[in-house]
Formats: structure tokens, C-alpha cells, sequence
């Protein structure tokens, strides 16, 4: 869920509707911290919804033709070690590093045969499942703290 919501005039909330975010979509951070990824859910607010979540400037979407490629297999590639490290040799700036554009679309993308992006995409979907688990054990973990330390009784000085 996105960390805040912003209210915006008629002029601003079509351009936002432009780049409103869709289930699938891709998020690549461009600017600062580049090269950071992730996928939009599939709760993500739908196209007819009033609420809806766009990015912000230093952020690209790429929204991949699910006919051609799934969202988790190119995920796994933009993730991975190699693409990081290209993303690294792209970024410029003296001040804030980043890449456009034009440096994306001359990534060059391996594309498996379905079947085996399926098989991927199931893989990534499987270790969502388990990160899901240790959150939710960390998050016992520390209401078991919170519950077995005496903190209410304490006072601030």
C-alpha cells in the first residue's frame, strides 16, 4: 500500500490518470536509489476506481505485454545481479544518479518460451509465500516482546 495519499486539482489528477499504476505493472526506481524494482499487486485500485496509485518523477512504469512476458520473469531479470550492475554503469550525475529512458530501451531482454516463464512465475510466487511467513513471524516476535516487557509500568524522564 502506497505510504500516502495525495488530493490534486482537475489538471493535475488527469495527468496522475495517465500514469496511474495497474496490477502487473512494473516499478523501476530511475533516479537517487536506481535500479530498485518491484511489481504492482493484484489489489492494486482497478482502472474505474476513484482511488488509483501513480509513482512519483524519480520512478519509471513499465508494463509488460502479459501475451509476451510475465511481470514476475521480468522482475526476476531486472533483479537480478547482472541487469543491478548494468543499471550501476548507466547511472550518471554528479550530484543524484540516474538513468532514462533511452538507456531502458537498449537493455536487451531474454524472453523463455512460456512454459518456462510459468514455471518462474510460480518459483517467485512460492518465495512471495515464504517472505510473507518470516514477516509474519517477526511481527509475533514483537507483540511477544511488546506483551513480556514491562514498558507500561515504566515512565519517560
Amino acid at each position: 500500500t502506497p505510504p500516502k495519499t495525495v488530493m490534486v486539482d482537475r489538471g493535475a489528477l488527469r495527468k496522475a490518470q495517465n500514469q496511474q499504476l495497474e496490477a502487473g505493472d512494473l516499478i523501476l526506481s530511475v533516479k537517487g536509489t536506481i535500479g530498485r524494482v518491484g511489481i504492482v499487486p493484484d489489489n492494486a485500485p482497478g482502472r474505474h476506481d476513484d482511488d488509483f496509485w501513480t509513482v512519483g518523477q524519480s520512478m519509471m512504469i513499465l508494463r509488460p505485454r502479459m501475451d509476451r512476458i510475465l511481470p514476475e520473469v521480468l522482475y526476476e531479470y531486472l533483479s537480478s545481479d547482472l541487469v543491478q550492475q548494468h543499471f550501476e554503469t548507466l547511472a550518471g550525475g554528479a550530484v543524484i544518479m540516474s538513468f532514462n529512458m533511452k538507456d531502458l530501451k537498449g537493455l536487451p531482454i531474454p524472453v523463455p518460451p512460456m512454459q518456462e516463464q510459468q514455471q518462474i512465475a510460480a518459483a517467485f510466487r512460492s518465495r512471495q509465500e515464504l517472505h510473507a511467513k518470516i514477516q509474519q513471524i517477526r511481527d509475533e516476535i514483537g507483540e511477544h516482546r511488546s506483551a513480556s516487557w514491562p514498558h507500561h509500568d515504566l515512565e519517560a524522564r
